[in-house]
């Protein structure tokens, strides 16, 4: 039962992140400007940036002060530690220092930074939450990238 119990865990907290994602996607398109969602990868945690570096002018002061709302969406497994984000791989990552917050960006169009996410369980179990770059769709799937090409082989690219 303990095995089951944790797989559902990750299979909740694998969907818990991908509709943050789907939200972060349709609040740009919205809002018709780029959202953010970024992850905390040691602490667990992933937040919602509606407002990613824009300028607010506040009634009456006058003044011109930088404001980035952020709004905690949650944290991977609530309460507990037994689930962790493993790797994350961004577009952006390749282009800057690694850091402890990773940023997928969501644009007004629809399209997003491409991003895979593996997340995985005290048992080692894994999820995968892929950000498809074009469309800013979502997928997951259990197991590593790695652990589903062995199973189903590599993922044929068409040029259309």
């Amino acid at each position: 039962m303990k095995g089951t119990y944790r797989r559902n865990r990750l299979a909740g907290a694998g969907r818990e992140f991908a509709l943050a994602a789907k939200y972060a996607r349709r609040q740009a398109i919205l809002r018709n400007h780029t959202t953010e969602l970024r992850i905390q990868r040691k602490k667990g945690l992933y937040y919602l940036s509606l407002d990613p570096g824009r300028k607010k002018t506040y009634r009456g002061s006058g003044a011109s002060l930088e404001a980035r709302p952020m709004e905690r969406i949650r944290q991977l497994s609530e309460g507990t530690r037994d689930i962790r984000f493993e790797s994350i791989v961004t577009a952006a990552d390749s282009r800057r220092e690694k850091s402890d917050v990773s940023k997928i960006s969501f644009h007004r169009d629809g399209s997003a930074s491409a991003c895979t996410i593996v997340i995985a369980d005290a048992d080692d179990r894994r999820m995968t939450i892929e950000v498809l770059a074009a469309t800013g769709a979502v997928r997951v799937y259990q197991g590593s990238p790695e652990e589903r090409e062995a199973v189903y082989g590599p993922e044929e690219e068409t040029d259309s």
